[in-house]
């Protein structure tokens, strides 16, 4: 499920697997499609924004304890996963050219 598309023609999303876990993909404008999981048991990842410096932002899902916590990916594929300081639930759903992530903290 493709999410987000940036202004060089990258686009960001998921997909689903056969056990219907949710998996994250980059496709690059030439074509070259890269999915990515976010380390730390994680089973569920939506890849909800990028920007035009190839930085995704979303969220990941552990389905067996209801623990969500937001992402960065940057353009080298390093993935940070964060919470905002007394916010245990968080979900990114964008990113701007700068890095900076919006989304929502439920506490």
């Amino acid at each position: 499920m493709p999410l987000a598309i940036n202004a060089k023609g990258a686009i960001a999303g998921y997909y689903f697997d056969s056990s219907d876990f949710r998996h994250g993909f980059l496709r690059s404008p030439n074509g070259t499609i890269v999915t990515f999981d976010v380390p730390g048991g994680f089973d569920h990842v939506f890849a909800n924004s990028i920007n035009n410096n190839g930085d995704i932002a979303g969220y990941a899902y552990i389905s067996s304890s209801s623990v969500f916590r937001a992402f960065l990916r940057t353009s080298d594929g390093t993935i940070t996963v964060f919470n905002p300081s007394g916010c245990p639930t968080s979900f990114a759903s964008g990113i701007n050219f700068d890095g900076t992530i919006v989304g929502n903290c439920y506490a």
